[in-house]
């Protein structure tokens, strides 16, 4: 409708000439000043130059109309795009943390359970070294009272062979001691009988 309207303007601001009218009158060519002429000339100029920018701003809004929706479009999925890498990226963040808590409550799960067999083996280490000792001891109180033994059994054989010799040392002071008193006797039974008999023989 516009360029329709410019068209026609354009045609009259041209100069075009009118058409004929029964009864009318034209001007002649070249009449007027040509102040005027200028004038008309760059007013014509004026308005041929806004129909140009209408008719040129026409299809350019037309088209701004026409791909506004598909801008809008684009930028909304674009943004929607951009939300859900964002939510993307967000889940990858949580799903990471969730997975590092995990592997540092294996971590710590790992290091009690290190910690809880160390002690058990410390544990055992000790109970062994105790198990080990008292059999040592059990061995040398075993041994020591096996020397005791052996020690008491020498000393009462001691004791007897020492109580036999006693007894045979006092058997044999015993039989002297009797086959002295005995001599003794026969001696003093003779002795009167014995004595003239020496003088006897001395004489």
């Amino acid at each position: 409708m516009l360029a329709g309207l410019a068209d026609q303007q354009a045609s009259v601001l041209l100069g075009d000439p009118a058409p004929d009218v029964p009864g009318g009158q034209r001007e002649a060519d070249g009449a007027g000043a040509p102040e005027s002429t200028e004038a008309c000339h760059g007013a014509r100029l004026a308005l041929l130059a806004a129909l140009a920018a209408v008719t040129l701003a026409t299809p350019a809004l037309s088209t701004a109309t026409a791909v506004a929706p598909a801008i809008t479009l684009t930028a909304t999925a674009l943004a929607t795009a951009a939300l859900a890498t964002a939510l993307a990226a967000a889940a990858l963040t949580a799903a990471a943390l969730a997975a590092a808590a995990t592997l540092a409550t294996a971590a710590l799960t790992a290091t009690a359970t290190l910690a809880t067999a160390t002690t058990l083996a410390a544990a055992a280490l000790t109970a062994t070294a105790t198990l080990t000792a008292t059999a040592t001891l059990t061995a040398a109180a075993t041994s020591l009272a096996a020397a005791a033994l052996t020690a008491t059994a020498t000393l009462a054989m001691t004791g007897v062979a020492v109580l036999g010799i006693i007894v045979v040392v006092a058997m044999s002071v015993t039989a002297l001691v009797v086959t002295v008193t005995m001599v003794t006797g026969v001696v003093r039974l003779r002795a009167p009988a014995l004595v003239p008999m020496a003088l006897a023989k001395s004489a």
